[in-house]
């Protein structure tokens, strides 16, 4: 008997789920300031994504104590260290 209310009140804590094609979606609009964002480029980046609202993007980033030169921009694309290092070994040659 006690399994039964056990298992009827976990069926009317975890409904299943609604029978429908059409996914639930959500939308997030999220603001920060313009020296508040990611040090890499985002893999799944929107149309919207580190757009500014107003002002101009940042140079530095602010950490405790002083602020730290950010890496140039790669969201085009970027060669590894690897190949940067045997540019600089042909040219030395």
């Amino acid at each position: 008997m006690e399994r039964r209310r056990a298992a009827a009140a976990a069926a009317r804590a975890f409904p299943a789920p609604a029978a429908t094609s059409q996914r639930g979606l959500l939308l997030l609009n999220t603001l920060s300031s313009a020296d508040a964002f990611p040090y890499t480029v985002n893999p799944i980046r929107s149309s919207k994504d580190q757009m500014i609202i107003r002002g101009k993007r940042a140079a530095f980033a602010h950490h405790d104590p002083s602020p730290c030169l950010m890496p140039p921009d790669w969201s085009a694309g970027y060669t590894s260290i690897f190949v940067l290092q045997q540019k600089e070994e042909k040219e030395a040659a």
